[in-house]
């Protein structure tokens, strides 16, 4: 029986601290997830993606109160969410969805804030960078994985999502960068 994304976020851990609660934790992230999803990225624009949906959110996602969270409020929630946690959620959520056969192609690439930097290849640059699996054929994207540019490569973490992912018998685009040869 297929799980809703509601359901899942209910499974993550609330480390707020309980006086401070006056918001559910996953009517907050499905805040974020929807704003994301429509084209609202920053904090700010989550927050005025909730204000101006603020009714349509109240009678979907019936809240134990009326009320949306502001910017500020999804900015401290975003801070205190596992990433890892989060991420692992949205996988399992999405594989309900997408059934990784030979029929599909997908696409996996990692971007940086590298070139948004003045000297970027300086090693005591540190970024974070997320590389991402990609379903072509239904335009969801399957899983994600982010990392550190000096504790790990894009190279290490794709071969670690596609041992995760054990996907076989599939169509898969990578950068030319993933084309080594095992010594």
């Amino acid at each position: 029986m297929k799980k809703s994304l509601l359901e899942l976020i209910r499974s993550l851990p609330d480390n707020r601290r309980g006086a401070g609660q006056r918001h559910q934790l996953e009517f907050g992230v499905l805040i974020i997830i929807m704003s994301m999803m429509s084209g609202y990225i920053s904090l700010r624009a989550m927050g005025d993606f909730a204000e101006r949906n603020k009714d349509a959110l109240i009678i979907a996602l019936k809240p134990k109160k009326p009320r949306i969270p502001s910017f500020s409020t999804l900015r401290r929630l975003l801070l205190q969410i596992n990433f890892s946690e989060l991420k692992d959620i949205f996988y399992q959520w999405s594989l309900q969805y997408v059934d990784p056969t030979g029929e599909e192609h997908y696409s996996i690439d990692g971007k940086s804030i590298r070139s948004t930097v003045t000297d970027g290849k300086n090693e005591k640059q540190n970024f974070i960078s997320m590389v991402s699996v990609f379903s072509q054929k239904r335009k969801q994207v399957l899983t994600q994985q982010k990392y550190q540019n000096k504790k790990n490569s894009e190279i290490g973490v794709v071969q670690g999502l596609l041992e995760e992912l054990d996907l076989q018998g599939i169509t898969l685009t990578m950068d030319a960068l993933h084309c080594q040869k095992k010594q």
